[in-house]
Protein backbone atom coordinates (compact mmCIF):
# COMPACT_ATOMS: atom_id res chain seq x y z
CA UNK A 1 0.00 0.00 0.00
CA UNK A 2 1.42 3.43 -0.90
CA UNK A 3 2.58 5.33 2.15
CA UNK A 4 0.30 8.29 1.72
CA UNK A 5 -2.67 6.03 1.45
CA UNK A 6 -1.87 4.51 4.80
CA UNK A 7 -1.77 7.92 6.36
CA UNK A 8 -5.33 8.79 5.50
CA UNK A 9 -6.54 5.52 6.89
CA UNK A 10 -9.71 6.80 8.51
CA UNK A 11 -11.71 3.77 9.56
CA UNK A 12 -9.32 2.38 12.23
CA UNK A 13 -9.34 5.72 13.96
CA UNK A 14 -13.06 5.74 14.60
CA UNK A 15 -14.41 5.11 18.05
CA UNK A 16 -18.16 4.62 18.00
CA UNK A 17 -18.95 6.00 21.40
CA UNK A 18 -22.66 5.51 22.00
CA UNK A 19 -24.32 6.73 25.21
CA UNK A 20 -25.68 4.18 27.70
CA UNK A 21 -29.33 4.86 26.83
CA UNK A 22 -28.80 2.79 23.70
CA UNK A 23 -26.83 -0.14 25.10
CA UNK A 24 -23.14 -0.32 25.45
CA UNK A 25 -23.13 -3.29 23.13
CA UNK A 26 -22.41 -0.87 20.32
CA UNK A 27 -20.14 1.23 22.49
CA UNK A 28 -17.30 0.58 20.10
CA UNK A 29 -14.15 1.63 21.92
CA UNK A 30 -10.83 1.58 20.10
CA UNK A 31 -9.77 -1.48 21.99
CA UNK A 32 -7.31 -3.63 20.13
CA UNK A 33 -5.70 -4.26 16.79
CA UNK A 34 -5.17 -7.71 15.47
CA UNK A 35 -1.43 -8.03 15.63
CA UNK A 36 0.26 -8.20 12.27
CA UNK A 37 3.52 -9.36 13.83
CA UNK A 38 4.68 -12.90 13.52
CA UNK A 39 4.14 -15.20 16.46
CA UNK A 40 7.13 -16.01 18.62
CA UNK A 41 6.95 -19.72 19.31
CA UNK A 42 8.89 -19.28 22.53
CA UNK A 43 6.13 -17.22 24.14
CA UNK A 44 4.18 -19.05 26.87
CA UNK A 45 0.66 -19.93 25.74
CA UNK A 46 -1.03 -17.57 28.24
CA UNK A 47 0.92 -14.65 26.80
CA UNK A 48 0.58 -15.81 23.22
CA UNK A 49 -3.20 -15.41 23.22
CA UNK A 50 -2.76 -11.72 24.11
CA UNK A 51 0.11 -11.33 21.65
CA UNK A 52 -2.09 -12.63 18.83
CA UNK A 53 -5.15 -10.56 19.79
CA UNK A 54 -3.75 -7.08 20.35
CA UNK A 55 -1.09 -4.71 19.07
CA UNK A 56 1.76 -5.93 21.24
CA UNK A 57 5.49 -5.61 21.66
CA UNK A 58 7.20 -8.55 23.34
CA UNK A 59 10.54 -8.53 25.12
CA UNK A 60 12.45 -11.21 27.01
CA UNK A 61 14.15 -9.73 30.08
CA UNK A 62 16.43 -12.15 31.92
CA UNK A 63 14.35 -15.12 30.82
CA UNK A 64 10.98 -13.50 31.60
CA UNK A 65 8.68 -12.47 28.76
CA UNK A 66 6.95 -9.08 29.02
CA UNK A 67 4.23 -7.79 26.74
CA UNK A 68 3.55 -4.10 26.29
CA UNK A 69 0.07 -3.22 25.00
CA UNK A 70 -0.50 0.51 24.38
CA UNK A 71 -3.78 2.29 23.87
CA UNK A 72 -6.16 -0.29 25.33
CA UNK A 73 -7.40 2.03 28.07
CA UNK A 74 -10.07 4.29 26.63
CA UNK A 75 -8.95 7.79 25.78
CA UNK A 76 -5.32 7.28 26.86
CA UNK A 77 -2.00 6.07 25.51
CA UNK A 78 -1.22 4.28 28.78
CA UNK A 79 0.40 0.90 28.14
CA UNK A 80 -0.72 -2.26 29.90
CA UNK A 81 2.01 -4.75 30.75
CA UNK A 82 1.58 -8.51 31.00
CA UNK A 83 3.94 -11.21 32.18
CA UNK A 84 3.85 -14.69 33.69
CA UNK A 85 5.24 -15.94 36.98
CA UNK A 86 6.86 -19.26 37.75
CA UNK A 87 3.48 -20.85 38.50
CA UNK A 88 2.16 -19.85 35.07
CA UNK A 89 -0.20 -17.24 36.52
CA UNK A 90 -0.69 -14.21 34.29
CA UNK A 91 0.22 -10.82 35.75
CA UNK A 92 -1.39 -7.64 34.32
CA UNK A 93 -0.29 -4.19 35.44
CA UNK A 94 -0.38 -0.49 34.59
CA UNK A 95 1.48 2.55 35.98
CA UNK A 96 -0.17 5.98 35.84
CA UNK A 97 1.71 9.17 36.64
CA UNK A 98 0.75 12.57 38.04
CA UNK A 99 0.75 14.05 34.55
CA UNK A 100 -2.18 11.80 33.66
CA UNK A 101 -4.35 12.11 36.74
CA UNK A 102 -4.57 13.17 40.38
CA UNK A 103 -2.94 10.03 41.77
CA UNK A 104 -4.08 10.43 45.38
CA UNK A 105 -7.66 11.25 44.42
CA UNK A 106 -7.79 8.26 42.05
CA UNK A 107 -6.23 5.96 44.64
CA UNK A 108 -8.93 6.93 47.13
CA UNK A 109 -11.54 5.66 44.70
CA UNK A 110 -9.90 2.34 43.83
CA UNK A 111 -12.11 0.42 46.27
CA UNK A 112 -14.80 0.69 43.58
CA UNK A 113 -12.93 -1.69 41.26
CA UNK A 114 -13.08 -5.37 42.05
CA UNK A 115 -10.58 -7.02 39.75
CA UNK A 116 -7.60 -4.74 40.49
CA UNK A 117 -5.43 -4.08 43.50
CA UNK A 118 -3.91 -0.62 43.83
CA UNK A 119 -0.96 1.12 45.39
CA UNK A 120 1.17 4.25 45.08
CA UNK A 121 4.86 3.84 44.21
CA UNK A 122 7.77 5.80 45.70
CA UNK A 123 7.76 7.90 42.52
CA UNK A 124 4.16 8.93 43.17
CA UNK A 125 2.65 6.78 40.42
CA UNK A 126 -0.62 4.90 40.75
CA UNK A 127 0.07 1.20 40.30
CA UNK A 128 -2.83 -1.08 39.37
CA UNK A 129 -2.36 -4.80 39.01
CA UNK A 130 -4.32 -8.01 38.74
CA UNK A 131 -3.75 -11.71 38.19
CA UNK A 132 -5.47 -14.10 35.82
CA UNK A 133 -5.48 -17.70 36.95
CA UNK A 134 -7.54 -19.15 34.09
CA UNK A 135 -6.19 -22.01 32.05
CA UNK A 136 -7.95 -22.03 28.69
CA UNK A 137 -7.01 -19.43 26.09
CA UNK A 138 -10.60 -18.25 25.74
CA UNK A 139 -10.92 -17.82 29.51
CA UNK A 140 -7.68 -15.83 29.58
CA UNK A 141 -8.82 -13.54 26.77
CA UNK A 142 -12.29 -13.06 28.24
CA UNK A 143 -10.96 -12.29 31.72
CA UNK A 144 -8.40 -9.88 30.26
CA UNK A 145 -11.07 -7.97 28.31
CA UNK A 146 -13.29 -7.80 31.38
CA UNK A 147 -10.41 -6.50 33.49
CA UNK A 148 -9.46 -3.81 30.99
CA UNK A 149 -13.11 -2.84 30.55
CA UNK A 150 -13.43 -2.30 34.29
CA UNK A 151 -10.18 -0.32 34.38
CA UNK A 152 -11.26 1.87 31.46
CA UNK A 153 -14.57 2.52 33.13
CA UNK A 154 -12.85 3.50 36.38
CA UNK A 155 -10.26 5.79 34.78
CA UNK A 156 -12.71 7.52 32.47
CA UNK A 157 -13.51 10.16 35.09
CA UNK A 158 -10.06 10.17 36.69
CA UNK A 159 -7.92 11.11 33.71
CA UNK A 160 -7.32 14.85 33.75
CA UNK A 161 -6.36 15.37 30.16
CA UNK A 162 -8.96 13.23 28.39
CA UNK A 163 -8.96 14.70 24.93
CA UNK A 164 -11.75 12.39 23.82
CA UNK A 165 -14.10 13.13 26.71
CA UNK A 166 -17.48 14.16 25.35
CA UNK A 167 -16.47 13.30 21.81
CA UNK A 168 -17.84 10.60 19.58
CA UNK A 169 -14.38 10.26 18.11
CA UNK A 170 -11.35 8.90 19.97
CA UNK A 171 -8.52 11.32 19.14
CA UNK A 172 -5.90 9.41 21.12
CA UNK A 173 -6.83 6.18 19.37
CA UNK A 174 -6.73 7.83 15.97
CA UNK A 175 -3.23 9.19 16.60
CA UNK A 176 -2.13 5.82 17.91
CA UNK A 177 -3.33 4.05 14.79
CA UNK A 178 -1.58 6.42 12.41
CA UNK A 179 1.67 6.31 14.34
CA UNK A 180 1.63 2.51 14.22
CA UNK A 181 1.10 2.60 10.45
CA UNK A 182 4.22 4.78 10.17
CA UNK A 183 6.48 2.31 11.94
CA UNK A 184 9.47 1.59 9.72
CA UNK A 185 9.02 4.56 7.41
CA UNK A 186 11.85 7.13 7.02
CA UNK A 187 12.19 9.69 9.81
CA UNK A 188 12.23 12.63 7.40
CA UNK A 189 8.98 11.34 5.93
CA UNK A 190 7.36 11.04 9.36
CA UNK A 191 8.48 14.56 10.25
CA UNK A 192 6.27 15.95 7.48
CA UNK A 193 3.10 14.65 9.09
CA UNK A 194 0.99 15.79 12.01
CA UNK A 195 -1.36 12.98 13.11
CA UNK A 196 -2.49 14.90 16.23
CA UNK A 197 -3.81 17.86 14.24
CA UNK A 198 -5.38 15.55 11.67
CA UNK A 199 -7.25 13.49 14.24
CA UNK A 200 -8.35 16.59 16.17
CA UNK A 201 -9.72 17.98 12.91
CA UNK A 202 -11.70 14.79 12.25
CA UNK A 203 -13.01 14.84 15.82
CA UNK A 204 -14.34 18.37 15.34
CA UNK A 205 -16.18 17.28 12.22
CA UNK A 206 -17.79 14.38 14.06
CA UNK A 207 -18.78 16.57 17.00
CA UNK A 208 -20.47 18.98 14.58
CA UNK A 209 -22.17 16.13 12.71
CA UNK A 210 -22.45 12.85 14.70
CA UNK A 211 -24.16 11.17 11.74
CA UNK A 212 -20.78 11.32 10.00
CA UNK A 213 -19.68 8.33 12.10
CA UNK A 214 -21.80 5.93 10.11
CA UNK A 215 -20.65 7.24 6.75
CA UNK A 216 -17.01 6.91 7.84
CA UNK A 217 -17.43 3.17 8.23
CA UNK A 218 -16.80 3.01 4.47
CA UNK A 219 -13.51 4.67 3.57
CA UNK A 220 -14.68 5.30 -0.01
CA UNK A 221 -17.99 6.95 0.86
CA UNK A 222 -18.40 10.55 -0.34
CA UNK A 223 -18.71 11.72 3.27
CA UNK A 224 -15.47 9.99 4.31
CA UNK A 225 -13.59 11.44 1.37
CA UNK A 226 -14.89 14.92 2.10
CA UNK A 227 -13.91 14.64 5.78
CA UNK A 228 -10.37 13.52 4.92
CA UNK A 229 -10.09 16.26 2.30
CA UNK A 230 -11.11 18.87 4.88
CA UNK A 231 -8.37 17.70 7.27
CA UNK A 232 -5.63 16.99 4.72
CA UNK A 233 -3.73 20.23 5.26
CA UNK A 234 -3.73 19.57 9.02
CA UNK A 235 -2.25 16.14 8.37
CA UNK A 236 0.45 17.17 5.93
CA UNK A 237 1.07 20.94 6.08
CA UNK A 238 4.05 20.71 3.68
CA UNK A 239 2.39 18.49 1.08
CA UNK A 240 1.08 21.40 -0.98
CA UNK A 241 4.56 22.91 -1.24
CA UNK A 242 6.06 19.63 -2.54
CA UNK A 243 3.25 19.01 -4.99
CA UNK A 244 1.43 16.18 -3.19
CA UNK A 245 -2.32 16.83 -3.17
CA UNK A 246 -5.10 15.02 -1.41
CA UNK A 247 -6.63 14.17 -4.78
CA UNK A 248 -3.45 12.36 -5.82
CA UNK A 249 -3.40 10.30 -2.64
CA UNK A 250 -7.12 9.58 -2.84
CA UNK A 251 -6.91 8.60 -6.51
CA UNK A 252 -4.27 6.07 -5.62
CA UNK A 253 -6.48 4.71 -2.85
CA UNK A 254 -9.56 4.39 -5.03
CA UNK A 255 -7.55 2.52 -7.63
CA UNK A 256 -6.22 0.00 -5.13
CA UNK A 257 -9.07 -2.37 -4.19
CA UNK A 258 -6.78 -4.41 -1.95
CA UNK A 259 -5.85 -1.30 0.04
CA UNK A 260 -9.50 -0.27 0.37
CA UNK A 261 -10.42 -3.77 1.49
CA UNK A 262 -7.61 -3.79 4.05
CA UNK A 263 -8.59 -0.42 5.50
CA UNK A 264 -12.30 -1.28 5.71
CA UNK A 265 -11.44 -4.65 7.23
CA UNK A 266 -9.42 -2.96 9.98
CA UNK A 267 -12.30 -0.59 10.62
CA UNK A 268 -14.69 -3.53 10.83
CA UNK A 269 -12.42 -5.35 13.29
CA UNK A 270 -12.22 -2.20 15.41
CA UNK A 271 -15.98 -1.89 15.56
CA UNK A 272 -16.42 -5.56 16.49
CA UNK A 273 -13.71 -5.60 19.16
CA UNK A 274 -15.12 -2.47 20.74
CA UNK A 275 -18.65 -3.86 20.49
CA UNK A 276 -17.59 -6.99 22.40
CA UNK A 277 -15.91 -4.89 25.07
CA UNK A 278 -18.99 -2.72 25.40
CA UNK A 279 -21.20 -5.76 25.73
CA UNK A 280 -19.02 -7.10 28.54
CA UNK A 281 -18.98 -3.72 30.22
CA UNK A 282 -22.75 -3.32 30.17
CA UNK A 283 -24.11 -6.83 30.54
CA UNK A 284 -22.59 -7.95 33.82
CA UNK A 285 -24.97 -10.85 34.23
CA UNK A 286 -24.44 -14.44 35.20
CA UNK A 287 -24.57 -15.57 31.60
CA UNK A 288 -22.08 -17.89 29.96
CA UNK A 289 -21.58 -16.21 26.60
CA UNK A 290 -18.59 -17.23 24.55
CA UNK A 291 -16.46 -14.69 22.72
CA UNK A 292 -17.49 -16.33 19.47
CA UNK A 293 -21.17 -15.75 20.22
CA UNK A 294 -20.56 -12.11 21.10
CA UNK A 295 -18.47 -11.55 18.00
CA UNK A 296 -21.18 -13.05 15.79
CA UNK A 297 -23.77 -10.62 17.13
CA UNK A 298 -21.36 -7.70 16.80
CA UNK A 299 -20.54 -8.68 13.21
CA UNK A 300 -24.26 -8.67 12.50
CA UNK A 301 -24.60 -5.17 13.98
CA UNK A 302 -21.73 -3.87 11.84
CA UNK A 303 -23.24 -5.30 8.66
CA UNK A 304 -26.66 -3.99 9.65
CA UNK A 305 -25.33 -0.44 10.10
CA UNK A 306 -23.64 -0.57 6.71
CA UNK A 307 -26.88 -1.66 5.03
CA UNK A 308 -28.84 1.18 6.59
CA UNK A 309 -28.29 4.00 4.14
CA UNK A 310 -28.49 7.48 5.57
CA UNK A 311 -28.99 6.40 9.18
CA UNK A 312 -28.86 9.21 11.71
CA UNK A 313 -27.59 9.09 15.27
CA UNK A 314 -31.07 10.05 16.48
CA UNK A 315 -32.57 6.99 14.76
CA UNK A 316 -29.77 4.81 16.07
CA UNK A 317 -30.40 5.85 19.67
CA UNK A 318 -34.20 5.84 19.69
CA UNK A 319 -35.24 2.82 21.85
CA UNK A 320 -38.73 2.99 20.32
CA UNK A 321 -37.53 3.57 16.80
CA UNK A 322 -37.77 1.15 13.89
CA UNK A 323 -34.01 0.95 13.23
CA UNK A 324 -33.06 0.39 16.86
CA UNK A 325 -35.53 -2.42 17.39
CA UNK A 326 -34.99 -4.12 14.05
CA UNK A 327 -31.23 -4.17 14.67
CA UNK A 328 -31.75 -5.82 18.05
CA UNK A 329 -34.23 -8.28 16.63
CA UNK A 330 -31.90 -9.28 13.81
CA UNK A 331 -28.63 -9.45 15.72
CA UNK A 332 -29.35 -10.12 19.38
CA UNK A 333 -32.20 -12.62 19.96
CA UNK A 334 -30.03 -15.73 19.96
CA UNK A 335 -27.54 -14.12 22.33
CA UNK A 336 -30.14 -13.05 24.87
CA UNK A 337 -31.76 -16.46 24.76
CA UNK A 338 -28.54 -17.82 26.22
CA UNK A 339 -29.44 -16.72 29.75
CA UNK A 340 -28.40 -19.59 32.01
CA UNK A 341 -29.68 -19.79 35.58
CA UNK A 342 -28.00 -21.45 38.55
CA UNK A 343 -30.61 -24.21 38.69
CA UNK A 344 -30.98 -24.71 34.96
CA UNK A 345 -32.55 -28.11 34.21
CA UNK A 346 -33.97 -28.72 37.69
CA UNK A 347 -37.44 -30.29 37.67
CA UNK A 348 -40.21 -29.76 40.22
CA UNK A 349 -41.28 -32.90 42.09
CA UNK A 350 -44.54 -33.73 43.78
CA UNK A 351 -46.71 -31.56 41.55
CA UNK A 352 -48.25 -31.75 38.07
CA UNK A 353 -50.60 -29.75 35.93
CA UNK A 354 -51.74 -26.33 37.10
CA UNK A 355 -50.63 -25.13 40.54
CA UNK A 356 -52.06 -22.03 42.19
CA UNK A 357 -50.16 -20.30 44.99
CA UNK A 358 -51.56 -17.39 47.00
CA UNK A 359 -49.56 -14.17 46.68
CA UNK A 360 -49.62 -10.99 48.74
CA UNK A 361 -48.98 -7.35 47.97
CA UNK A 362 -46.66 -5.32 50.17
CA UNK A 363 -47.06 -1.61 50.88
CA UNK A 364 -45.34 -0.70 47.62
CA UNK A 365 -47.69 -2.87 45.60
CA UNK A 366 -45.06 -5.56 44.90
CA UNK A 367 -46.20 -9.18 44.78
CA UNK A 368 -44.70 -11.58 47.33
CA UNK A 369 -44.83 -15.36 47.43
CA UNK A 370 -44.13 -17.86 50.21
CA UNK A 371 -40.96 -19.93 49.76
CA UNK A 372 -39.94 -22.86 51.97
CA UNK A 373 -36.33 -23.84 52.51
CA UNK A 374 -36.41 -27.02 54.55
CA UNK A 375 -38.81 -26.33 57.43
CA UNK A 376 -38.22 -22.57 57.34
CA UNK A 377 -40.46 -20.29 55.29
CA UNK A 378 -40.45 -16.62 54.25
CA UNK A 379 -42.28 -14.33 51.88
CA UNK A 380 -40.00 -13.29 49.01
CA UNK A 381 -40.55 -10.56 46.49
CA UNK A 382 -41.47 -11.78 42.99
CA UNK A 383 -38.97 -9.96 40.81
CA UNK A 384 -38.77 -10.83 37.11
CA UNK A 385 -35.75 -8.53 36.86
CA UNK A 386 -33.84 -10.73 39.31
CA UNK A 387 -32.11 -13.81 37.97
CA UNK A 388 -32.09 -16.14 40.98
CA UNK A 389 -33.51 -17.00 44.38
CA UNK A 390 -31.75 -14.48 46.62
CA UNK A 391 -31.83 -14.46 50.42
CA UNK A 392 -30.18 -12.31 53.08
CA UNK A 393 -27.43 -13.31 55.47
CA UNK A 394 -29.72 -13.62 58.51
CA UNK A 395 -31.89 -16.26 56.90
CA UNK A 396 -28.81 -17.99 55.50
CA UNK A 397 -27.33 -18.27 59.01
CA UNK A 398 -30.61 -19.70 60.32
CA UNK A 399 -30.71 -22.28 57.53
CA UNK A 400 -27.08 -23.28 58.12
CA UNK A 401 -27.86 -23.90 61.77
CA UNK A 402 -30.76 -26.15 60.71
CA UNK A 403 -28.55 -28.08 58.31
CA UNK A 404 -30.64 -26.95 55.33
CA UNK A 405 -27.95 -24.80 53.69
CA UNK A 406 -24.41 -25.96 52.96
CA UNK A 407 -21.85 -24.62 55.42
CA UNK A 408 -19.54 -23.28 52.73
CA UNK A 409 -20.35 -21.50 49.45
CA UNK A 410 -19.78 -23.37 46.19
CA UNK A 411 -19.32 -20.23 44.08
CA UNK A 412 -19.04 -16.43 44.18
CA UNK A 413 -20.85 -14.47 41.47
CA UNK A 414 -21.74 -10.88 40.63
CA UNK A 415 -25.21 -9.40 40.17
CA UNK A 416 -26.32 -6.04 38.81
CA UNK A 417 -28.93 -4.41 41.05
CA UNK A 418 -31.83 -2.24 39.92
CA UNK A 419 -29.77 0.89 40.66
CA UNK A 420 -26.92 -0.43 38.41
CA UNK A 421 -24.72 -1.31 41.40
CA UNK A 422 -22.63 -4.44 41.00
CA UNK A 423 -22.80 -6.66 44.08
CA UNK A 424 -21.28 -10.04 44.83
CA UNK A 425 -23.13 -12.99 46.30
CA UNK A 426 -22.04 -16.35 47.65
CA UNK A 427 -23.83 -19.37 46.19
CA UNK A 428 -24.97 -22.07 48.62
CA UNK A 429 -26.84 -25.33 48.14
CA UNK A 430 -30.16 -25.87 49.94
CA UNK A 431 -31.04 -29.51 50.51
CA UNK A 432 -34.70 -28.77 49.71
CA UNK A 433 -36.64 -25.80 48.35
CA UNK A 434 -40.44 -25.89 48.15
CA UNK A 435 -42.64 -23.70 46.03
CA UNK A 436 -46.15 -24.60 47.08
CA UNK A 437 -46.54 -28.34 46.47
CA UNK A 438 -43.51 -28.39 44.17
CA UNK A 439 -40.20 -29.54 45.65
CA UNK A 440 -36.65 -29.00 44.39
CA UNK A 441 -33.62 -30.77 45.84
CA UNK A 442 -30.01 -29.55 46.02
CA UNK A 443 -31.22 -26.11 44.99
CA UNK A 444 -28.67 -23.30 44.51
CA UNK A 445 -29.39 -20.10 46.43
CA UNK A 446 -27.62 -16.71 46.25
CA UNK A 447 -26.84 -15.03 49.59
CA UNK A 448 -26.44 -11.25 49.71
CA UNK A 449 -25.00 -9.93 52.98
CA UNK A 450 -27.10 -6.79 52.69
CA UNK A 451 -30.59 -7.04 51.25
CA UNK A 452 -31.91 -9.81 49.08
CA UNK A 453 -35.09 -11.87 49.64
CA UNK A 454 -36.04 -12.07 45.98
CA UNK A 455 -37.61 -14.81 43.91
CA UNK A 456 -36.42 -14.26 40.36
CA UNK A 457 -36.69 -15.78 36.93
CA UNK A 458 -34.26 -18.54 37.90
CA UNK A 459 -37.17 -20.09 39.83
CA UNK A 460 -40.08 -19.16 37.55
CA UNK A 461 -38.25 -20.45 34.46
CA UNK A 462 -38.24 -23.97 35.96
CA UNK A 463 -41.98 -24.21 35.24
CA UNK A 464 -43.57 -24.69 31.83
CA UNK A 465 -45.39 -21.38 32.21
CA UNK A 466 -46.40 -18.89 34.88
CA UNK A 467 -48.63 -15.86 35.34
CA UNK A 468 -50.13 -13.77 38.10
CA UNK A 469 -53.91 -13.87 38.43
CA UNK A 470 -54.37 -10.45 40.01
CA UNK A 471 -58.11 -10.85 40.49
CA UNK A 472 -57.69 -13.95 42.64
CA UNK A 473 -54.29 -12.88 44.02
CA UNK A 474 -52.65 -16.11 42.87
CA UNK A 475 -49.46 -17.15 41.12
CA UNK A 476 -50.47 -19.71 38.49
CA UNK A 477 -47.78 -22.25 37.56
CA UNK A 478 -47.88 -24.98 34.97
CA UNK A 479 -45.94 -28.26 35.20
CA UNK A 480 -46.11 -30.36 32.02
Amino acid sequence: MPKFIQLINLSPSLSYFVPRPLFLLTYSILFGWTSAWSQDSSLPSSLRVLYESFDVSAENLDGVWWLEMPGLIEGTDLPIYASMDEENDLFIGVLIGQNDLDVQAAYAQTESINRWSAGVTEDGELMLQTWIFKTSEEDILLEFILSVAELSDFLQNAIKDSSSEGFLFDVAGCVNGIERSLDGSPIDYQSMLNPQSYCACLAELVVDDPDLLFAMMDITSPESIEAMRACWSDFCPRCASIGVSFEQAMLGLQGDSDAVGEINSIGRNKFISGCVKGFLLEERMDVEFTLSQMETSCECLYDRVLRQDGMTMEEYLDPNGVIYNEMLDECMPDLYELQVYLNEGARPRGCTGSIRLPVLRDMSGTWKVKVNLGVSEKYLMLDTGASELVINQDWADELKAQGILSNAPIDHVSFIMADDREVFADIYVASRMSFGACDFYDFKVAVLPEGGMLCGMGVLSLFSSWQIDEGNRELVLRVD
